[in-house]
């Protein structure tokens, strides 16, 4: 910027930001003697804009808490900005209506006697950025989401903001006539149900032909075991409704109930702060009834939630049909759109086998009194994000008043996750009405055999539906710890009263049905709040202690006696049902190693009294004193094996020591956040774009760690920590620890387990082999088999060619076979290498011998383009002899001029050998210095993989 008085001075020295400073010095004068100005590149048209200021972090003698005026002009147009209680770092904006074209912006500070620094400086036409912080991703940014599209690229984005035009029905799919709904209803986290399509309800419905019926959940099952008659419980919600500001709607639904039903239905925003617009109360009974409401919206735009709770004394069912939202008020209901489009299907979860057709019925119900036709798209992208099957139905006749279907098998041939993406126009009307886009997602698995080895599993709510479908996928174990498995896990709720306990007995035989093997983990919960108050402070020669490091107030004991009769009475329950038992989930955090010792030693004597057979695991090695900590205690011929982390390679080792010294196995166990594969519903907690295949980056993650825990440490299994279900909703698709969707289906993270747990059934971990120096090379056994697992290091793409001994396959992490005689990308995705031991020898010196240049290469640096302005240039190279690669490159850690774009685009088909660049426009211009440094990293999605490379490691 030009300073235009003595007050001013721009410093070349480094803020947070890394960009040069504006440091002001207000003396007692007036603001006219001087401002700051910066001639842009081009005339802007009158209007209004968005000015960002952001003050600087350093300060000699910073006035914190004062307020500061900053008049702010666009040409001739001037408004003040003021900071009530000014701090190092805040930023504040404003909104000016430029009455003329204008080609300069200026700032006049009106505040006096102190020293401020303006480290950034934005300027945008988008009035939405108004509330927005370009440097933070917590402030309640409005306007993040798809702002980058691409002309012509599939995924348009959901709508932001209201819609220009207020649709007849904010309810897509009100009366249920093409399907459950499950894009735009999501049920609450972790509450044991979700959306089935045995809702989907033909008898009795209020209009139409189809309603939706929801079966209420017992809510207090978990602490009341197979009881009857227990209160019930279902909840739903919408996803985001960007309903117009400050304007009135009206909630109309039909309802009816098996049994008397309280309902709530509330409108709340979504965005923090969260409020409740408006809620009603009814309860329902036999009969269908209207439920009514009115509300009126507040000046936030950014949208909101409609949500819906229902509670009953006992079982009972509730009907839905005819929901709309409208901002007329009316006595009937009228849909979304003339005519409505939607899918269905049967398998539970949504895993299809890959010898099985994968069977959905696309549906499209025509509400108009005359005839209709329709145009359909839909497209299946794979976990790489290639699109595997493109299809259109045209000219699609729907009758007047009716529904039409059409069955769609979507089996390519290909294992792994898929989303479905779903897009209508309606051609008969004049101009053509689209419909809007839906998104679904998928998996299709091998079958796998009716009984397995239980190698893998997950931390699984023992509840019907999430079992079923681990169990249909092939992850074939749980661990009762957490998921809402207390029944299973926690003292006090097994057993509330001294000798009287609570089963779970019906849970128990759906998972020996189910081939589900389980290991019960007997706990006395979080910082030992499990422990029933009964069983506390017993006489000192009864005591077991507590007093680890998360104990949050004074050490306490509990009774021996009341846990080994505990454990006893238990094991004995399950006898023939449950044979492996797990004391206590991390006792290094509430115990020493000799109170756990004699933890060990009490119930290891008591359960094998109730159950010679049955199996004792324990916790340990995370720690290194802690192993030999318990063999000093004399704990180790007290149990049967091990349950624990092998985050390290030493980790690994001190576990596999042990199981070779003692003859004794080893699980291994681990958790990550894991990511949902859906594209296009917006969430408040993630307001970045989801138009990237990030997913991606995750689940290779949580996929490698079965694969190095267990050869580190010789493991016989893992166990992924957890699989809660539903994993979360409309709130926070991501929910941490959950392998499901919001909707039942499997996260991708949980599709690469489910076929992990299929090829390498039965195998154990051996070592991690040093192959080839670009690669990490696991090796895991069976009695017969071979399994080489491998990924490239530091994130690199590079190029091959591998020609295998006979029998040996070659995998990608979805379970695909490779091409023979083709060149092969390998990435940090896992790859596996299958075969009979005795090509162990003759696999392993060609993985040694291969050749591998890189297949990415990427070149930065900083341009100066048009109008002086310094830009940040990507170059790629696809440096692949024969491959084909088309993705998306997104750059992080660096300042954009235009900040509410997020730097991503995309890129065609790039032949082997040619390349391509980017320009990024930075938040810089002659004569200043160009920026020096980025932090940040360019990271390239691409069919097959993911390549990641720091910015500071590429410019040039």
């Amino acid at each position: 910027m030009v300073r235009e008085s003595p007050y001013y001075q721009v410093k070349k020295e480094a803020a947070a930001s890394g960009q040069a400073v504006v440091e002001v010095k207000v003396p007692q004068q007036p603001a006219s003697y001087g401002r700051l100005s910066k001639t842009l590149e081009q005339l802007l048209p009158a209007g209004e804009y968005v000015v960002w200021v952001k003050i600087g972090p350093n300060q000699d003698d910073f006035p914190e808490g004062q307020s500061l005026k900053i008049r702010v002009g666009l040409g001739e147009t001037s408004d003040l900005l003021t900071i009530k209680k000014i701090k190092p770092g805040i930023s504040a904006s404003l909104v000016l209506k430029a009455a003329n074209p204008f080609q300069t912006i200026w700032l006049a500070a009106e505040s006096f006697n102190f020293r401020f620094q303006i480290d950034r400086l934005y300027l945008s036409s988008q009035l939405k950025d108004v509330k927005s912080d370009p440097e933070s991703a917590t402030v309640d940014l409005t306007f993040i989401m798809n702002e980058m599209n691409q002309p012509g690229e599939f995924f348009p984005g959901f709508p932001l903001f209201p819609r220009e035009k207020e649709p007849d029905n904010w309810l897509e799919n009100g009366s249920f006539e093409v399907g459950i709904g499950s894009y735009f209803w999501s049920t609450s986290y972790q509450q044991c149900y979700s959306l089935l399509p045995d809702f989907w309800e033909k008898r009795n419905p209020a209009e139409g032909e189809r309603c939706l019926a929801l079966k209420l959940f017992p809510y207090a099952q978990r602490f009341q075991g197979d009881s009857e008659n227990l209160p019930t419980l279902f909840q739903l919600l919408h996803k985001i409704l960007k309903l117009h500001p400050e304007k009135k709607y009206y909630f109309r639904g039909l309802f009816r109930a098996s049994e008397p039903v309280d309902l709530t239905i509330t409108v709340s925003q979504a965005y923090e702060p969260k409020a409740t617009v408006s809620q009603v109360k009814t309860t329902v009974e036999e009969n269908w009834q209207p439920v009514l409401m009115e509300f009126k919206t507040l000046q936030d735009n950014r949208g909101y939630f409609l949500s819906l709770s229902a509670t009953a004394k006992k079982e009972a069912t509730l009907y839905l049909d005819a929901l709309s939202l409208s901002a007329e008020k009316r006595d009937n209901f009228l849909p979304s759109a003339p005519v409505e489009i939607g899918v269905h299907w049967q398998a539970i979860g949504r895993v299809f086998y890959l010898d099985q057709p994968a069977e959905f019925i696309i549906l499209a119900r025509n509400y108009q009194s005359q005839g209709a036709k329709l145009n359909v798209s839909y497209q299946v992208f794979d976990y790489f994000d290639r699109v595997v099957l493109n299809k259109n139905i045209t000219d699609w006749a729907i009758a007047a008043r009716s529904t039409a279907e059409k069955n769609l098998d979507l089996n390519t041939g290909l294992t792994g996750c898929f989303r479905l993406v779903i897009r209508g126009e309606i051609t008969s009307s004049s101009p053509p009405i689209k419909l809007p886009l839906q998104e679904y997602v998928f998996s299709v698995v091998p079958r796998p055999p009716a009984r397995m080895h239980h190698t893998f599993g997950a931390y699984i709510t023992l509840a019907p539906e999430p079992l079923a479908i681990m169990s249909r996928a092939g992850i074939r174990r749980t661990v009762t710890l957490s998921c809402s498995n207390e029944l299973l896990q926690i003292w006090r709720s097994m057993e509330p009263k001294p000798g009287e306990f609570v089963w779970t007995d019906k849970r128990v035989e759906l998972a020996r049905e189910l081939d589900m093997d389980i290991v019960a983990n007997l706990d006395i919960g979080h910082q030992a709040n499990g422990i029933p108050s009964w069983a506390r402070n017993p006489a000192a020669d009864d005591a077991i202690s507590c007093s680890g490091p998360r104990i949050p107030s004074k050490p306490f004991t509990f009774s021996r006696k009341a846990w080994a009769n505990f454990v006893e009475k238990v094991v004995q329950h399950y006898r023939g049902k449950i044979t492996s038992w797990l004391i206590v989930d991390e006792p290094y955090h509430y115990m020493k190693p000799e109170e756990y010792a004699d933890l060990i030693k009490t119930s290891y004597l008591a359960a094998k009294k109730a159950n010679p057979d049955c199996r004792i695991f324990i916790h340990g090695g995370y720690y290194p004193y802690w192993l030999p900590a318990l063999e000093k205690a004399g704990a180790f011929d007290f149990f049967d094996g091990i349950s624990d982390y092998a985050r390290t390679k030493e980790q690994g080792q001190r576990l596999k020591e042990f199981s070779r010294k003692y003859s004794k196995p080893v699980l291994n166990v681990e958790y990550r956040w894991q990511v949902s594969m859906y594209r296009t519903i917006e969430t408040p907690d993630y307001i970045e774009t989801r138009e990237v295949p990030w997913y991606q980056e995750v689940t290779e993650t949580i996929l490698q760690e079965p694969v190095y825990a267990m050869a580190w440490s010789g493991g016989q299994g893992f166990n992924l920590y957890d699989a809660r279900y539903p994993g979360g909703d409309f709130r926070q698709l991501d929910k941490y620890k959950c392998g499901f969707e919001y909707d039942g289906a499997l996260k991708p993270n949980m599709v690469g387990y489910a076929i992990m747990s299929q090829l390498l059934d039965g195998f154990h971990g051996v070592d991690e082999l040093q192959l080839h120096p670009d690669l990490k090379s696991f090796l895991l056994k069976d009695e017969k088999r071979f399994a080489l697992v491998l990924w490239t290091k530091d994130n690199q793409v590079l190029e091959t060619k591998i020609f295998l001994p006979e029998k040996v396959k070659f995998l990608d992490i979805m379970g695909n076979p490779y091409p023979d005689k083709e060149s092969v990308l390998l990435t940090n995705s896992l790859n596996y290498l299958i075969g009979p031991q005795e090509q162990l020898e003759k696999t392993s010196q060609i993985i040694s011998s291969l050749r591998m240049k890189p297949a990415i290469v990427l070149k930065t640096s900083v341009v100066t383009g048009p109008n002086k302005q310094y830009f940040l240039r990507v170059n790629l190279t696809n440096n692949s002899q024969e491959k084909t690669i088309c993705g998306k490159l997104m750059v992080t850690g660096i300042s954009l001029r235009e900040f509410w774009k997020k730097p991503i685009v995309s890129f065609p088909a790039l032949a082997a050998g040619k390349s391509i660049s980017f320009d990024f426009g930075l938040n810089a211009y002659l004569p200043d210095l160009p920026p020096q440094q980025f932090d940040g990293k360019v990271v390239v999605y691409f069919e097959g993989g993911v390549f990641q490379q720091l910015l500071k490691e590429i410019t040039e």
